[in-house]
């Protein structure tokens, strides 16, 4: 994606490329002169340049990055579209986990308070002043 466009983007750049050459020429009558020759080192050929291209126009390397910069786009899209549908189902996920603790508190003090009339009740049957079911 970003290294796509990256690499689209380099594709714009221009050719430099370096080069270095260097001979050493024999002459003579024979092949045994031309070995004399380039053995004494007498004539030698050395070069140095640079070749640069540069293409004239280049409209698919230009498509190219503007497909590259698109699907980026896309891609950057389509994330945070995910990033906002997980925040909101965390959201809804987190409000259900508040509900439920708090039905779970309500439960636990309705057992409390059932345990206490239910003591309440035992000892008043106890005394003989009630009657455990009322």
């Amino acid at each position: 994606s970003e290294v796509e466009v990256r690499r689209a983007i380099n594709t714009l750049q221009p050719d430099l490329r370096m080069f270095v050459n260097y001979s050493v020429t024999g002459l003579g009558e024979n092949l045994a002169d031309s070995m004399e020759t380039v053995a004494d080192n007498d004539y030698t050929f050395a070069a140095l340049g640079f070749v640069l291209q540069q293409p004239i126009g280049r409209r698919a390397e230009f498509a190219q990055v503007r497909r590259a910069n698109l699907t980026l786009c896309q891609e950057r899209q389509r994330l945070e579209a995910l990033q906002h549908q997980y925040t909101h189902e965390l959201r809804g996920l987190y409000a259900q986990l508040q509900t439920q603790a708090e039905v779970v508190k309500l439960a636990r003090q309705r057992e409390e308070i059932a345990q206490e009339q239910y003591d309440l009740r035992l000892e008043l049957r106890k005394q003989g002043e009630g009657d455990i079911n009322s």
